[in-house]
C-alpha cells in the first residue's frame, strides 16, 4: 500500500513538472509574441513621428526658401534699377589709381 501511495504520488509529481513545463513553455510564447507585437507598435509610432516631424521640416523649409528667395529677387530689382554713372566710375578710378 506504501508503494501504491508513493507510486501515485510520483506520478502526479511528473503531472506537475510536466504541467509546469507546458505553463512555461506557453508563457514564452505569449512573452515572445507581446514583445513583436510592443516592437511592431514603437515601429509604427516611431514612423509616423519621423513622418510628421519630416513634413513640417518641408513646410518651414518651404517657407525659408520663399522668404529668401523674395529677398533675391528684392535685391536684384533693387540693383537692376540702379542708374550706371560711368563717367563718375571712371573719375573715381581715375582719381584712386591715378592721384
Amino acid at each position: 500500500m506504501d508503494n501504491e501511495i508513493l507510486s501515485h504520488l510520483i506520478d502526479i509529481e511528473k503531472q506537475a513538472a510536466s504541467l509546469l513545463s507546458d505553463s512555461e513553455t506557453e508563457a514564452e510564447k505569449k512573452l515572445a509574441t507581446a514583445k513583436f507585437a510592443a516592437e511592431e507598435e514603437k515601429k509604427k509610432i516611431y514612423n509616423e513621428i519621423v513622418a510628421e516631424q519630416e513634413a513640417q521640416f518641408e513646410a518651414q523649409k518651404k517657407i525659408i526658401d520663399e522668404k529668401k528667395q523674395h529677398a533675391y529677387d528684392k535685391i536684384h530689382s533693387d540693383l537692376t534699377s540702379l542708374k550706371r554713372d560711368t563717367a563718375a566710375f571712371t573719375a573715381f578710378l581715375d582719381s584712386y589709381f591715378l592721384g
